[in-house]
């Protein structure tokens, strides 16, 4: 009797540890049921910019990372269950792949536009016909502006690249307006001076003799240059 009861108390201890075991597996199938119902909703629609993508990477990530961690599960049901939840997956970074793959040829796309723009920019920044290159340049840049980005890979060097073109022509442009202020401030004070000096002059009474000097003193004059 003490040895029946002792083999009873065995089994019944393996029978616990079974039941036990089963029980865990089925709340640990639950959980994995749980987390596919999560990734299939996450999927369902797929993102259409950039930032969506990554931070809908991200949770798929962490719903897989979850799943990991779930323990044992029945056998059969988890290999079925699994077999879905990686169809999910590789769904999802599948069209991933394609999202990325027309945005790269976009990207392309537009690379070669503003390269194409720089190029335009380069061939009149030596121009010195300062109004009419200008505005063609500010045309250009809003070119530029409609197109959108290159990408995070050319975008930043053909902006730089771009830009130091556009500045050239226009600080040429401001050094040579600087230096023509300069320029008409001189003659402004020249011109001050010599309307002092006419002030002074002594016209010939002869009237044909007064207008050659005043004629001559105009063209003088004039010949000084613009002021401001």
């Amino acid at each position: 009797e003490k040895y029946w009861e002792t083999v009873r108390g065995l089994y019944d201890k393996i029978r616990d540890h079974y039941e036990g075991r089963r029980r865990i597996m089925a709340q640990n199938l639950d959980l994995k049921k749980a987390l596919f119902e999560q990734l299939s909703s996450l999927v369902e629609t797929l993102p259409d910019n950039h930032k969506a993508w990554e931070k809908k990477t991200q949770s798929l990530k962490e719903i897989q990372d979850e799943w990991n961690k779930v323990g044992i599960t029945p056998k059969k049901e988890n290999k079925e269950l699994w077999k879905e939840f990686r169809a999910l997956c590789d769904q999802f970074f599948d069209a991933k792949k394609e999202f990325y793959a027309e945005r790269h040829e976009q990207f392309d796309g537009i690379k070669e536009q503003k390269e194409r723009l720089i190029e335009e920019v380069a061939a009149v920044k030596n121009s010195t016909d300062w109004k009419s290159t200008a505005q063609q340049i500010i045309g250009i840049q809003k070119k530029w502006k409609k197109l959108g980005t290159a990408g995070p890979k050319y975008e930043q060097k053909l902006w730089n690249k771009f830009r130091a073109e556009c500045d050239h022509f226009f600080s040429r442009r401001d050094e040579h307006f600087a230096q023509v202020s300069v320029e008409e401030d001189e003659n402004l004070k020249k011109k001050e001076a010599f309307i002092e000096e006419l002030s002074k002059l002594e016209v010939p009474k002869d009237q044909n003799q007064a207008l050659t000097l005043l004629e001559e003193k105009a063209k003088s004059f004039q010949q000084i240059g613009k002021v401001p």
